[in-house]
């Protein structure tokens, strides 16, 4: 089989890993609770990141930027803003600060998988399987049972050529947790192709 037809849309599979990223939804106090300044900056900053998820829909990609950054500045410790902002860059096809920011996001979101196979799937898509490859080994130590840690795992040893038992174990893996049934089927077949 030909290396090209196995790959799996790899900017598909950056969205997608957005949906599994740290949260999601934030605990946003009443404004007439008694906040700390810095408490109202966070706030702030979170409301941000919410409003940047709704622009998302539109496809306002500079839009999605400006409000990411705002909420950045307010607080710069949020690893969601931190890697959601990666994914607008690598959208821009500014892949280095993208890179950066993923780095940032995996920094503080220290039990995420995303951010690390958000890495992944950068250097994957920049044909850098090899540099891919440790990201998504990472994502999937942080959590073994992420379905787009899997996928790109998968993908990376594949194209490495490095059909192993560790291949196998991680195409078995898939077609058991994955719901979508083409990433399925690909992970059966991909595991039938090596029994032969």
């Amino acid at each position: 089989m030909q290396k090209g037809s196995l790959r799996i849309s790899v900017s598909l599979l950056l969205w997608l890993s957005v949906l599994s990223a740290v949260g999601g939804c934030f605990g946003m106090k009443s404004a007439d609770s008694a906040m700390t300044g810095a408490s109202f900056e966070k706030q702030q900053a979170e409301a941000r990141i919410l409003n940047a998820k709704a622009v998302e829909k539109s496809g306002d990609l500079p839009r999605q930027r400006e409000l990411l950054e705002d909420a950045l500045t307010k607080d710069e410790l949020l690893g969601e803003a931190h890697n959601n902002l990666g994914i607008v860059l690598y959208e821009q096809g500014n892949y280095y600060k993208a890179a950066c920011r993923f780095q940032r996001a995996s920094d503080l979101l220290a039990g995420s998988p995303t951010p690390l196979v958000n890495l992944a799937i950068l250097h994957a898509e920049l044909g850098q399987w090899d540099r891919a490859l440790p990201y998504a080994r990472g994502a999937r130590e942080r959590d073994s049972h992420h379905v787009w840690a899997l996928t790109i795992l998968a993908i990376c040893l594949i194209e490495n050529e490095n059909r192993t038992e560790e291949l196998d174990g991680v195409l078995r893996q898939l077609a058991i947790r994955t719901t979508e049934e083409s990433i399925r089927k690909w992970a059966i077949g991909q595991s039938k192709a090596m029994q032969d």
